[in-house]
């Protein structure tokens, strides 16, 4: 049960510009980029404490060109998606050696497993440039995004990795705490978060939310931190220019460092290149779980009570099992329309009085007059 000791430390997450890419061969000069600013922030975020964890937000490497332009997943899996074995990652794990710290960075990446999907994963890096844990998205921003995530293949992912938490919300136990992610619309779901709770995350790190939900970002963030007792490191991206030409903030809010009690204790508003820094404790985090009496709120939930919530299939699973089923416009009209008036029926959603409603329903075809 005991564990080594951990010295307070400054974890920095980078804002860097998202770059729509055309090919993954564009990727490094990124990389270089990212890495000069990383090195800049962390120089400057060592005044107090040393740096131990550096994260950079999603899209950093290959933007969203695979949503802007509703791309197929076998064309982004030719030209964009990359491997965790290939040259990308190998150029990260080198700044990770370099600058001595953990890590963490999302890419699209694909599986030979999986012909015509892609994920969407968080990876951690390890200061030695060894990739400690690998996320994978369970919620993407339907209906643009088309990465496929555990539960769209989820026959396949329970044959290969089993149905426990590691499966769905796994922790790297390191030398800075316990790590988890919550990717972007993950963090949308309290579920999710709690999942890396109750896996023994003490850090999670949330990347990015699309404008113009972003101003939600602080209060989940905020609530999943005080909620589990836990650490978030939230970090948006910058300015991003789908032509290049004329680069605006697309997340509209905030990077920050919320405390286990869900108080802010460093952020950063800018849509440019820049960077937020903040102190973790984990140990006074681990004090405070086994001594208060009432925050540590996961020791007290009611599994028995609790359970019957999701009793019911919801969203359907292995929707992917056979390869990407669903583009932008398919994907509203199929599956959206489905579940909101699945939700009616089972009057967990209740109909306007307005007239005409069933027509406002998302994904619906207008009837004709």
């Amino acid at each position: 049960m005991k564990s080594s000791y951990i010295a307070p430390y400054t974890a920095v997450g980078i804002t860097s510009e998202t770059k729509f890419i055309n090919h993954r061969s564009e990727i490094p000069a990124i990389i270089d980029e990212i890495s000069n600013i990383a090195r800049t922030a962390k120089f400057f975020s060592e005044f107090e404490l040393p740096v131990k964890l550096i994260t950079l937000t999603e899209g950093a490497l290959q933007g969203f060109n695979d949503e802007v332009h509703d791309m197929s997943a076998k064309d982004y899996i030719s030209s964009i998606a990359i491997s965790v074995d290939g040259p990308e990652v190998q150029q990260l794990k080198e700044l990770a050696i370099e600058l001595n710290v953990y890590l963490a960075f999302q890419a699209r990446t694909y599986d030979d497993k999986y012909q015509d999907r892609f994920f969407n994963q968080n990876i951690l890096l390890s200061p030695k440039g060894e990739v400690v844990l690998q996320h994978y998205k369970n919620t993407v921003l339907y209906p643009s995004e088309h990465s496929t995530t555990p539960h769209d293949v989820l026959d396949q992912w329970v044959e290969e990795r089993g149905n426990g938490l590691d499966a769905f919300y796994p922790v790297a136990d390191t030398e800075i705490g316990k790590i988890g992610f919550a990717m972007a619309m993950d963090g949308s779901y309290p579920e999710y978060v709690r999942g890396i709770a109750m896996n023994g995350g003490e850090l999670l790190i949330r990347v990015s939310l699309p404008a113009p939900i972003a101003g939600k970002f602080e209060i989940q963030n905020r609530a999943h931190a005080l909620n589990n007792t836990m650490y978030v490191l939230g970090v948006l991206g910058g300015n991003a220019a789908i032509d290049e030409t004329s680069p605006i903030d697309i997340m509209g809010g905030a990077s920050h460092l919320i405390d286990y009690t869900g108080n802010i204790i460093a952020e950063k508003q800018s849509p440019n290149k820049s960077f937020v820094a903040g102190t973790v404790n984990i140990e006074q985090l681990r004090e405070f779980r086994i001594t208060s009496p009432i925050m540590g709120w996961i020791k007290d939930l009611r599994a028995e009570i609790i359970a019957p919530i999701y009793s019911k299939q919801i969203l359907p699973a292995n929707m992917n099992a056979n390869g990407t089923a669903y583009n932008a416009e398919s994907y509203t009209k199929e599956v959206l329309n489905g579940q909101v008036k699945l939700m009616l029926e089972r009057g967990v959603f209740t109909a306007p009085s307005a007239p005409g409603w069933e027509d406002r329903i998302v994904g619906s075809i207008p009837k004709e007059d």
